[in-house]
C-alpha cells in the first residue's frame, strides 16, 4: 500500500503521512523536518485528511473498517477510534466538509457514508451510485454548501448535501478507459474545477 499524506492551507507548516502508521511534522518548511509518531497501528491505512473546518483535526481510515480521529494535531494529539459501517477496506477514502466541522464522509468500497457527528454514527448516502468501487470522495472546499464528489472506474458523480440522489457528471469523459485519479483544483476564486486522469488518455477538466 502506498503512503499517503494531507496538508491544510491555513497551516503550512504542518502535515500528517501515513501508511500503516501516522506521524505528523509541525516544521514542514524546515531543512529537516522534525516527525512525531502520533497513531500506530498494524493495518494499512487506506485515506487521510486534516478537517478543512478545523486544522487541529484529523481523520483516518483503516483496512479493518476503523475511522481515526486524531485532536489537538497543533500540541498534544489524541486519537479516538469508532468503527465505520462498511466490511474490511478494499478502497477506501475520507472527506471532511469546510461548513460544517462535524460532517465527515467516508466512501467504503462502492458504498459512501456521511457522519454528522465527527464519526460516532453514519447513514448510508450511497442512494442511485452503480455497485462499482469508489476510488476517491471529495467536498470542494470552495464552495458554501455541502456538494460531494465521488469517483469510480471511469465516472464521476456529484450530490449536494440535501439531494438523495447521485448526478452523472461524466460529460464527455472517455467511457472505456479507467480513471487512475480526480481532484478539485481552484486558483483563489470562485470557480473550481475537477481534473480527472485517465490511464492513456491523459487529464481531463470539468
Amino acid at each position: 500500500n502506498d503512503s499517503r499524506i494531507a496538508f491544510h492551507s491555513n497551516t503550512p507548516n504542518m502535515a500528517i503521512l501515513a501508511k500503516d502508521t501516522v506521524w505528523a511534522t509541525r516544521n514542514l518548511m524546515a531543512g529537516s523536518p522534525a516527525w512525531t509518531n502520533i497513531y500506530a497501528t498494524t493495518n494499512a491505512i487506506r485515506d487521510l485528511c486534516i478537517s478543512t473546518a478545523d486544522s487541529t483535526i484529523a481523520f483516518i481510515i483503516s483496512d479493518n473498517d476503523r475511522l481515526i480521529k486524531i485532536t489537538n494535531l497543533l500540541t498534544t494529539p489524541v486519537a479516538t477510534s469508532y468503527v465505520t459501517p462498511g466490511a474490511t477496506f478494499i478502497r477506501g477514502s475520507v472527506a471532511s466538509v469546510k461548513t460544517n466541522v462535524n460532517v465527515v464522509y467516508i466512501s467504503c468500497n462502492n458504498r459512501v457514508y456521511r457522519s454528522a457527528n465527527q464519526g460516532s454514527s453514519w447513514t448510508n448516502v450511497t442512494y442511485n451510485l452503480p455497485a462499482t468501487n469508489i476510488l476517491k470522495i471529495y467536498h470542494d472546499d470552495f464552495s458554501n454548501d455541502e456538494t460531494m464528489y465521488v469517483c469510480t472506474g471511469n465516472k464521476v458523480y456529484s450530490k449536494n448535501g440535501a439531494a438523495t440522489s447521485w448526478t452523472d457528471i461524466s460529460y464527455n469523459l472517455p467511457s472505456i478507459a479507467n480513471i487512475t485519479d480526480f481532484m478539485m483544483y481552484n486558483k483563489g476564486d470562485i470557480t473550481s474545477k475537477i481534473l480527472v486522469s485517465y490511464y492513456g488518455r491523459g487529464v481531463w477538466e470539468y
